[in-house]
């Protein structure tokens, strides 16, 4: 009886071992990083423990290039997920984080061009530069309640994406955030948020509308330029700069109103916005970049401003300025 019982554990035993011979790893204070992985699984699943010691961190590059998994299993015991931890893993269509990551780093998943959703935990507070670049098969993500930053290129061309959730901890979009996600249809950007980074939301046309919470005080260029499915836009009150080609190409907008705090927009912010025919500009704007408002319908210009740009509109189009302007116009540019 005792031989019948041990055979099953001692194949259980060969089994694992063989499993974590897999896997290329160093220690470090008693915790195991993966630096690599020499199996062909089409399924990994990442050990929680190699030789009784726990896995905290999957290394740089650790599987880069993997042709042929399908799927990855990271345990509950890691922490971190290193730079390029999945770099360009063309196969992977399924990833399973553990709820103890606290950071995903640089271009972690960059070219996973079959991974079609993605949960980050609720530990985690960063998502790193290029995170999830390219991942053109991506269409859900939900990010945990403790991420804080939402690195540059992040979701950058993650053309299929048309669902994401970011939380109400996320205080910074950083530059090229969602650039170019063309499906995503909405966006809720949380009233902790201070700053929008250049071209954070450019190409995503597929959004109808948009809301900038007053939290926010600084949008960078071109943050949504060429989101021209947007039909409904609403400027935070906090706002105090509208920076070069903003909103630039928002095909739909009929209606604007830009906040009284807003004292400078810049060159071709709202260039060709051929719908906007109610544009109301705030009290306290006093210089309007060149073609800030060129290809516009209708511009109504308020007294504070001392200074305007070379704009160009049609003769069909109107203008109205106050008295002091210091403006050139040019009609039918052709």
């Amino acid at each position: 009886m005792k031989m019948q019982h041990l055979i099953p554990i001692l194949f259980l035993a060969g089994y694992c071992t063989v499993v974590q011979a897999q896997f290329n790893y160093t220690t470090t204070n008693g915790s195991i990083t993966i630096m690599g992985y020499t199996g062909s699984n089409f399924a990994i699943n990442i050990p929680d423990t190699i030789s009784n010691q726990p896995v905290t961190c999957i290394g740089r590059f650790a599987f880069q290039h993997n042709g042929n998994a399908s799927s990855v299993t990271i345990p509950n015991s890691v922490t971190n997920i290193g730079d390029g931890a999945f770099y360009e893993c063309s196969s992977l269509t399924n990833v399973t984080i553990g709820s103890r990551v606290t950071s995903i780093g640089d271009d972690a998943f960059s070219g996973c061009t079959n991974l079609t959703s993605v949960t980050i935990p609720n530990r985690v507070t960063r998502i790193g530069e290029q995170a999830f670049f390219f991942c053109s098969s991506l269409s859900n993500v939900i990010i945990g309640n403790s991420v804080t930053n939402i690195g540059g290129s992040a979701f950058f061309e993650c053309s299929s994406l048309n669902s994401v959730t970011i939380p109400d901890s996320a205080t910074r979009i950083n530059d090229r955030a969602f650039y170019h996600c063309s499906s995503l249809k909405s966006v809720r950007i949380p009233n902790r948020v201070t700053s929008i980074g250049e071209g954070a939301f450019l190409g995503c046309h597929s959004m109808t509308n948009i809301t900038i919470p007053n939290s926010v005080i600084s949008i960078g260029t071109s943050a949504f330029e060429g989101c021209y499915g947007l039909t409904s836009l609403t400027i935070g009150t906090n706002i105090t700069s509208i920076p070069d080609w903003a909103f630039a190409f928002l095909e739909r907008l009929k209606s604007l109103t830009i906040p009284n705090s807003v004292s400078s927009i810049g060159n071709n912010a709202f260039w060709t916005c051929r719908s906007l025919t109610n544009c109301i500009i705030g009290s306290s704007v006093t210089n309007i970049g060149d073609n800030a408002f060129s290809g516009c319908p209708e511009a109504t210009i308020p007294k504070s401003v001392i200074h305007i740009g070379i704009q160009y509109f049609l003769p069909t189009n109107y203008i109205q300025l106050p008295p002091d302007a210091y403006v050139t116009i040019f009609t039918n540019r052709s």
